[in-house]
């Protein structure tokens, strides 16, 4: 398994057996979305209304080298085949993903996900400081494929539903900062580890010239002694648990994500 980014670049040198990969993912009842029911047409009818919906899409393809708004493809490999995919565009210098795809063999498989994972870590990693999604009401596998990473729903669109996401790096800098009490100089994220009752991000940070790690865990409250005891050993006095707890807890520091509330607490960097 593997990701490749088709950007405008790519998409000007993609072979056609690449080309017919990529519309075979989205080729799943694309006639229902135009209005048809093969089953109502003639055999030369539905090869013709196929072959031009494959057309169409394929001309789409070729065209985005000259879409201002296009950015890239996230394109997901198994075993040699597409078997996930997302686009990514920019307006008015917001990004939005769209056309979140599984090939229909690979559905219900984690594949999807992992599109969207990708995809939130090179636009992040990239400085952006949010990313968007407009999703169809009926989607609801895809509205709980976003919601599972993390988006929130912030519009109601009428047919549509409005879903973000910030960065998390931008999110947890001014808590940091709180918890700490002290301006931080640099931020950067160390690690993550996407798992949904047990997620975990570690930042490298910097403030009065020294290097540390503040770590967010997604934990259950068998934790909290031993956040207690790092958080002693990092200050070298101790914390009065109460005192602790609410400054975890308190409206300013209450961090959500996967529906869970996080414990931070910051280590000497070694």
């Amino acid at each position: 398994m593997y990701i490749e980014y088709w950007d405008k670049s790519k998409i000007e040198s993609l072979s056609l057996e690449e080309k017919i990969n990529w519309f075979d993912v989205y080729n799943h009842e694309l006639e229902k979305d135009r209005g048809y029911d093969l089953t109502n047409l003639e055999l030369i009818e539905s090869e013709a209304l196929q072959a031009s919906i494959k057309k169409d899409y394929l001309s789409f393809l070729e065209s985005l080298n000259g879409h201002n708004n296009f950015m890239f493809f996230t394109i997901l490999y198994d075993s040699g085949r597409i078997v996930a995919l997302c686009r990514v565009i920019k307006r008015d210098g917001i990004l939005y993903i769209a056309g979140l795809e599984t090939h229909r063999n690979y559905r219900f498989l984690g594949y999807g996900k992992k599109v969207l994972f990708e995809t939130i870590s090179k636009i992040f990693s990239e400085e952006y400081d949010s990313i968007h999604s407009v999703i169809r009401k009926w989607n609801k596998p895809s509205i709980k494929t976003h919601l599972s990473a993390g988006f929130k729903i912030t519009e109601d669109k009428g047919d549509n539903l409005l879903l973000s996401l910030g960065n998390i790096k931008f999110l947890v800098k001014p808590i940091i900062e709180e918890f700490v009490d002290n301006t931080i100089d640099k931020i950067s994220l160390l690690s993550e580890k996407f798992i949904v009752l047990n997620a975990r991000y570690n930042f490298d940070i910097t403030f009065n010239k020294k290097r540390y790690v503040a770590k967010f865990h997604a934990n259950d409250k068998n934790t909290f002694s031993k956040v207690i005891q790092n958080t002693e050993k990092t200050y070298n006095k101790k914390i009065n648990p109460l005192y602790f707890e609410s400054r975890m807890y308190g409206y300013s520091h209450k961090f959500h994500l996967y529906g869970k509330e996080y414990w931070l607490w910051v280590e000497k960097y070694e």
